[in-house]
């Protein structure tokens, strides 16, 4: 992956065709996203990814009321490969498009970083991480016809999976009968709509619990549960363990023996519980005190880490 151009959104954006791959993450949002002609709402968390050649423009209802960020990008493959050469050829399609349902904060929060970061490495490790993340959505939705309709529900279903939702009011919002709605969506997406929904919520359950020291009711709640007990249920009938033991088995405590490692760690969203530090880095962080070199006597023993 080659980084281009980051920059923030704002309401300014014209109708462009963009040259290369386009990330779209919308922070805020109060107006319409206008892709290849196609009409359809912003919302908060929201992040498009669009291919090469997609034209698009913002249309913003209050001046300040879009933020967000926007990245431009290549991606390359390899074509060839002798004994002293390597001949990389440049991709215009990408497994995904559109509207990205999967990983959604985990991606706004690497668009910030690589924009924001200054270091080449930092970049460098987030746009790695980002391409994992883009790798993991379903395969892109055609918008024609019965198509478009169930691609407009899918974007519901990822910006608003708080809400209650029912297949009834999927259908409906699809123009379809509900049993053939549901009929094409598994067609399409191979689970039935309330699978993709549970899905969709238990995976961010799972971003939530990886984030940060979050109750299970809490959990449950910014999942769109509000029975903690038949979340929990659900948590571990799908990936065989409860959710307080997930998050206790992945939350470990992290020390930062260097400077280097402490500014990468919280490039990836992880505060270390104690490390070197810089004068600009987070005041959660216990700082250490370490010798410079090797043959330097270390003052902080094994009891103290």
């Amino acid at each position: 992956m080659e980084i281009l151009k980051t920059c923030l959104l704002s309401r300014k954006q014209t109708q462009q065709a963009v040259p290369s791959f386009c990330l779209l993450s919308i922070e805020k949002s109060s107006g319409s996203l206008i892709i290849n002609g196609i009409k359809q709402a912003l919302r908060k968390k929201a992040v498009f990814l669009l291919h090469p050649g997609t034209s698009f423009s913002i249309e913003a209802v209050n001046e300040d009321e879009i933020g967000g960020y926007m990245l431009l990008f290549d991606l390359y493959e390899e074509q060839s490969r002798t004994a002293g050469k390597l001949v990389y050829q440049k991709v215009q399609t990408f497994s995904a498009e559109g509207l990205v349902s999967y990983h959604r904060s985990a991606i706004c929060r690497l668009l910030s970083s690589i924009h924001h970061a200054d270091p080449p490495y930092v970049r460098e490790g987030a746009a790695a991480e980002l391409i994992h993340w883009l790798s993991d959505q379903p395969s892109s939705i055609r918008l024609e016809d019965n198509e478009e309709r169930i691609h407009q529900t899918l974007g519901y279903m990822s910006t608003c999976f708080t809400e209650p939702i029912t297949l009834s009011g999927l259908a409906e919002m699809a123009g379809m009968n509900p049993a053939y709605y549901s009929h094409l969506f598994k067609q399409k997406m191979n689970k039935t709509p309330m699978e993709w929904l549970t899905h969709l919520r238990l995976n961010t359950a799972k971003e939530l619990l990886l984030a940060g020291e979050i109750k299970i009711k809490e959990g449950a709640r910014r999942t769109g549960y509000q029975d903690e007990h038949y979340f929990s249920r659900r948590f571990k009938q799908t990936f065989g363990i409860s959710p307080s033991h997930y998050n206790r088995r992945h939350i470990k405590k992290v020390i930062s023996l260097s400077y280097p490692y402490t500014d990468h760690l919280l490039a990836l969203g992880v505060t270390p519980a104690a490390g070197q530090l810089q004068e600009s880095f987070d005041g959660r962080i216990k700082e250490l005190t370490l010798p410079y070199h090797a043959n330097e006597p270390w003052d902080i023993q094994r009891q103290f880490f």
